[in-house]
């Protein structure tokens, strides 16, 4: 689905959201309203978007989402480049405030930060003083080469510590993380909040706790995520998703990244104090741990367990693509979907709604005409 003029495309849904083609919008003010779980209430609604295919966006405040009939929209302010060394926007990727709620809108290509801030590299968003407690929706786009190179600080990734946030729609593709004590791809602490189908494929390393996705977790929520990339600790605590988990919940996610270290360190999770784990995974083959704290060793699969349909039987899959597209296999695209299977809540099976679309004027308050089943 493409569009070129100024106009805001409105998704209806009675339940779930399931965006499953790349749409693109070209126009300088063109915008996107997500309204899913419009058949009730926003309290106890239990509706989802799920982003299966790339949103292309301008930059600008073009994006929002609405839960449930009498929900309130929340705003996001649309994401399309990096911005410089030190940059504090509030309007790109490294000017990103803490408290915001951003989206990306296209790929971003971060090979720069290898030369920021005397080899140093990109700034985490949000550290252990001041973390980030916005909202952060990839929108099926990646963010590729990002260098982080901080030895000394605790905390370190994209995110340093998230404490309420959310995180989700997302991947990092190659690239490098290097602190000290906290490191992960993606977030170097999640203290609370969520993280929902993010990736990353680059290398991660540190001292202790240090985990291919997050470092350190003690509260909040991994789901449908994934990590690739080699990780490694020169002392304790490095799994190939998470270094520690002091608590908070994985499910539904895997690795498949090399793991070294010293001591506790795991396929999955290095160490697992009370956090719980469930339904999830990691390659014997390729990480090359046989054991994972808090899982057991029947979680731990061969190469050719991971790329089975078999293994993923209580993820409720969708079939579409067949066991090719399973674990550990890249494609062009990049999307989110193309490397995590579709997947649901085991307890809530899938299922199909209608979708209106509405097209209006930017920012018109309901004025624009409904086309079911099409694009008007």
């Amino acid at each position: 689905m493409k569009w070129s003029a100024d106009t805001k495309l409105t998704l209806s849904a009675e339940r779930n959201i399931a965006l499953n083609s790349e749409i693109t919008a070209t126009g300088t003010n063109a915008s996107l309203a997500l309204e899913y779980g419009q058949g009730a209430v926003a309290a106890g609604n239990t509706a989802v978007v799920n982003i299966n295919a790339p949103v292309n966006l301008p930059a600008g405040n073009n994006f929002s989402t609405k839960l449930g009939s009498d929900g309130s929209p929340i705003y996001y302010y649309v994401i399309t480049s990096l911005g410089a060394a030190g940059s504090t926007t509030g309007q790109d990727l490294q000017g990103m405030s803490i408290t915001g709620n951003y989206a990306l809108g296209a790929n971003i290509d971060a090979l720069a930060t290898s030369c920021w801030n005397g080899g140093a590299g990109f700034s985490p968003i949000g550290n252990n003083t001041s973390p980030f407690t916005g909202t952060f929706n990839g929108l099926g786009h990646t963010i590729s080469n990002l260098t982080i190179n901080l030895p000394s600080p605790y905390y370190v990734g994209l995110f340093g510590e998230v404490l309420g946030g959310t995180i989700s729609n997302v991947g990092l593709l190659g690239g490098s993380v290097l602190g000290n004590l906290g490191v992960g791809g993606l977030a170097g602490w999640l203290s609370g909040g969520n993280v929902t189908q993010c990736y990353t494929t680059g290398t991660v390393s540190g001292v202790n706790e240090v985990g291919g996705l997050v470092g350190y977790l003690s509260a909040g929520t991994i789901k449908q995520s994934y990590a690739m990339g080699a990780v490694s600790s020169t002392k304790n605590y490095v799994g190939g998703l998470v270094g520690k988990a002091d608590g908070g919940t994985v499910t539904q996610s895997y690795a498949t990244g090399s793991v070294l270290g010293v001591v506790d360190f795991g396929g999955l999770v290095g160490i697992n104090t009370v956090g719980m784990i469930t339904h999830s995974y990691w390659d014997t083959t390729t990480t090359g741990r046989v054991t994972s704290d808090g899982s057991g060793s029947e979680f731990g699969k061969t190469t050719a367990e991971m790329k089975s349909l078999a293994t993923y039987a209580e993820w409720d899959i969708s079939a579409t693509g067949g066991e090719k597209d399973l674990a550990n296999l890249r494609r062009s695209d990049h999307a989110v979907a193309a490397h995590l299977p579709y997947v649901v809540d085991s307890d809530r099976p899938q299922r199909h709604y209608v979708v209106d679309l509405r097209w209006a004027e930017p920012h018109d308050a309901g004025n624009g005409y409904t086309c079911v089943h099409g694009v008007c």
